[in-house]
């Protein structure tokens, strides 16, 4: 279990469910999936940190929750995969009218700047999170085990206005 429990004088541990809001995707009956309708974006849609368009799949239903769609600035994350590589993180630089499935979410109303947050929740976060599961053969993440994994933030804003201009 990689966790980080110990950072430099320079910065401190901060859970990320107090840095953002976690959107857990809707559970879309596979039954009324069809070839035109509303596109649900997958787990098989979001891999290598890149949502892939190209593949989405559609749902026959008209009136789904807004709160699944995905928003610009939401990072939209994969909770289910194989031992080692259970997470990808996709960044949405834009509002998409595409709806998130089950055992996908997004962290969204992110607190502190975004490029830092989505830089050290790929370094560090991620590969938490991608030894942090329960299951066998297809491992899965909880959104309590999302909230609660630290990543180190600086204490000082000088430092944190570097890491964001040097990422």
């Amino acid at each position: 279990d990689i966790k980080i429990t110990t950072c430099s004088d320079d910065y401190k541990l901060v859970k990320l469910g107090d840095l953002c809001e976690i959107e857990c995707g809707f559970a879309f009956k596979s039954t009324e999936f069809t070839d035109t309708g509303i596109p649900i974006l997958k787990i098989k849609d979001l891999k290598n940190n890149i949502l892939n368009l190209n593949t989405i799949d559609t749902y026959t239903k008209k009136i789904i929750n807004d709160k699944y769609k995905i928003k610009k600035n939401d990072i939209i994350i994969s909770m289910t995969g194989k031992e080692g590589s259970i997470v990808s993180a996709a960044l949405s630089n834009k509002n998409l009218n595409i709806y998130i499935n089950q055992r996908n979410c997004a962290l969204r109303n992110i607190k502190i700047n975004l490029n830092y947050f989505y830089f050290v929740f790929c370094k560090y976060a991620k590969k938490h999170l991608d030894f942090k599961n329960t299951g066998s053969i297809q491992v899965h993440i909880s959104p309590t085990d999302i909230n609660e994994t630290y990543i180190p933030i600086p204490k000082d804003d000088k430092k944190l206005e570097h890491w964001v201009n040097t990422i």
